[in-house]
C-alpha cells in the first residue's frame, strides 16, 4: 500500500474478520497512519482482542460482525479490509476501496475499486 498512492494518513479503515487470529493479518496496516479504524469480529470479545495490539494514538472501535454500529463504521470507513468469512452485505459504497485478504470476497460489477491478495507461488516457478 505504501508504493501504490493510496492516501492513509488520516483515513479511517475498518477490518472485518471471524476472529482475532485472522484480524490480526490486517493489523500492520494501522503503522500507515490511519487515523480510526474499526474491527469487528464475529464476536464483541473477539474484536476487543483484536483491537488491543493497534498502535497507541488509533481510535479504535470494536464490534461485532452484528452490531448495528457495523453500517456506521463503514460509513466512515475509506478502507474496508476483509480477513475472514463472508464480506456483509450493504456495507460498501462507490468511495470505498476493499482489500480482500481472503480472496472469496463477493461484490457487484460497480462496486469500489478492489485489492485481492492470492497466494505467492512456490519458489522456483516462473515468474517468481
Amino acid at each position: 500500500m505504501t508504493d501504490s498512492g493510496y492516501a492513509t494518513r488520516g483515513a479511517g479503515a475498518l477490518l472485518i474478520g471471524l476472529d482475532a487470529v485472522d484480524l490480526t493479518l490486517a493489523l500492520p496496516l494501522a503503522r500507515l497512519g490511519f487515523s480510526n479504524m474499526g474491527v469487528a469480529a464475529e464476536t464483541l470479545p473477539e474484536a476487543e482482542r483484536a483491537a488491543r495490539h493497534l498502535p497507541a494514538g488509533v481510535r479504535t472501535f470494536p464490534v461485532s460482525r452484528r452490531d448495528a454500529a457495523l453500517a456506521t463504521l463503514a460509513e466512515r470507513a475509506d478502507l474496508i479490509v476483509l480477513t475472514g468469512g463472508p464480506l456483509p452485505a450493504g456495507l460498501l459504497q462507490p468511495y470505498h476501496t476493499l482489500a480482500d485478504l481472503t480472496g472469496h470476497a463477493v461484490v457487484g460489477t460497480s462496486g469500489p475499486p478492489r485489492w485481492t491478495c492470492q497466494p505467492c507461488p512456490p519458489a522456483g516457478w516462473p515468474g517468481s
